[in-house]
């Protein structure tokens, strides 16, 4: 029930940089944010690509919770060096399940694959 988002303006220009970067366009100003949201830290200007981009993202959001939505996003969640010790992938943990409380308001939602309640 909490209706108020606070934003950083280094995740607008993190986005943006990712949004020019996956569209092919304005390369230089896609890594121009980047470099701009380093230089705010002391950092040194990295080359732009998905893997920098990813790694700028943790290192700036490290506190803020945003790695594992980041993380399914960059297509590094489920790999056996970042989520599973014995290498076992889950894809259904991409999702969340749906709260006992929203299915309990509209009966049409099922729990999603995986979710305790699920049903086929």
């Amino acid at each position: 029930d909490n209706d108020y988002i606070a934003e950083r303006y280094s995740n607008i220009l993190l986005m943006k940089a990712e949004t020019l970067f996956r569209q092919n366009k304005d390369l230089g100003e896609a890594e121009q944010l980047m470099n701009r949201v380093r230089s705010r830290s002391n950092c040194s200007p990295i080359e732009l690509n998905l893997k920098n981009l990813e790694l700028e993202r943790a290192r700036e959001f490290i506190w803020e919770n945003q790695r594992r939505k980041d993380m399914i996003r960059f297509g590094s969640f489920f790999t056996k060096k970042t989520f599973y010790a014995d290498g076992n992938s889950e894809q259904w943990r991409a999702i969340y399940p749906i709260p006992q409380k929203q299915r309990n308001a509209n009966p049409n939602l099922k729990q999603n694959f995986g979710y305790e309640g699920y049903e086929e």
